[in-house]
C-alpha cells in the first residue's frame, strides 16, 4: 500500500521515511527466506544488509562511504 507521502514524495522532506521503509522491506526478505540463520563472508553483508544502511546518509552529500575488505585495511596496521 502506498503511504501519503509516497503521492507528493519531496526528497527534503520524506527521505528518512523512505529509507525506513526499504530497510524494513531488505530485513524482512533476508528473514523470510532464511538467510540470517547461516553465517556469510564479509562481502554478502556488503550487499545485503549495509548497502541499504549506506543509503540512510544520502542526503549528505559531503559524505562518501568507502568499504574494504578487512584483509586490506589490516595489511597497513602495524601492531
Amino acid at each position: 500500500k502506498r503511504q501519503h507521502w509516497e503521492t507528493e514524495y519531496d526528497i527534503n522532506k520524506h527521505h528518512d521515511f523512505d529509507w525506513f521503509k526499504l530497510a524494513v522491506h531488505a530485513l524482512l526478505r533476508e528473514y523470510e527466506s532464511g538467510s540470517l540463520l547461516t553465517s556469510k563472508k564479509e562481502l554478502w553483508y556488503n550487499i545485503h544488509i549495509w548497502s541499504f544502511i549506506d543509503r540512510m546518509f544520502d542526503e549528505v552529500p559531503s559524505l562518501e562511504v568507502v568499504r574494504q575488505a578487512i584483509e586490506a585495511i589490516l595489511k597497513h596496521v602495524q601492531i
